[in-house]
């Protein structure tokens, strides 16, 4: 059976609630604080529970972190993944999975401050499982959206391309503007961004005229 489709007792429905609480409540502090800074008292004051209660979904503060990035990935995946099902042409798949992207940006902007400052302790960690899983959800990006434009490539709507390649250029165009917005503490991604993003990733900044190697180097020596 589909987890989403599996009825939760009141009691079950409370404990997702709590831990949801949780690790919205750390979300927040980490991102204020950063993961060496904060304390599981300050997580436990803005959730309003008491610290004990951590304890009992959670081993202790570096749990709590890899559970709130495991939970955050997990969401951005469950958004992608009904993107990618849906029977569009390249271009409007990309975009929409941008949709989906700004919709989550705008309600945990906290997450990607998370991992902008502990950054190096994600790339560095040395726990199997946890880095494991890290790579598990960027190959599923890239996988996805490389299968788009793979689509797009027999569809005739894009040129035979690297696949893989490509779909990390996006990934990484995609993450440079999100920790842009970061920087400057801008709270929504903006219809203008996505659109400029999607615009540079499929039409480039180049002029339609095209002009060869050849003639640039002719261009070149007759100078």
């Amino acid at each position: 059976m589909n987890k989403n489709n599996v009825i939760l007792s009141r009691k079950d429905r409370e404990k997702v609630k709590r831990k949801n609480d949780i690790i919205k409540a750390a979300q927040k502090i980490f991102a204020q604080k950063s993961y060496e800074k904060a304390t599981l008292d300050e997580i436990a004051k803005e959730a309003e529970y008491g610290k004990g209660t951590i304890y009992n979904y959670f081993k202790g503060k570096e749990d709590l972190f890899i559970n709130l990035i495991q939970h955050g990935l997990s969401q951005m995946e469950e958004n992608i993944t009904k993107v990618i099902s849906e029977n569009m042409n390249c271009r409007e798949q990309l975009e929409k999975i941008l949709i989906e992207v700004k919709k989550f940006y705008k309600k945990n902007s906290d997450f990607f401050r998370v991992q902008i400052k502990e950054y190096g302790r994600l790339v560095l960690y040395k726990d199997g499982d946890f880095k494991e899983n890290l790579m598990k959800s960027y190959h599923f990006m890239v996988n996805g959206i490389s299968g788009i434009l793979k689509r797009g490539i027999e569809n005739s709507e894009i040129r035979n391309i690297n696949t893989d390649k490509s779909a990390e250029i996006f990934i990484f165009m995609i993450r440079g503007l999100i920790w842009r917005n970061l920087c400057f503490n801008i709270k929504n991604i903006s219809d203008e961004d996505l659109n400029l993003l999607i615009s540079l990733f499929f039409d480039g900044i180049s002029c339609k005229k095209k002009i060869s190697v050849n003639s640039l180097r002719c261009v070149y020596k007759n100078k």
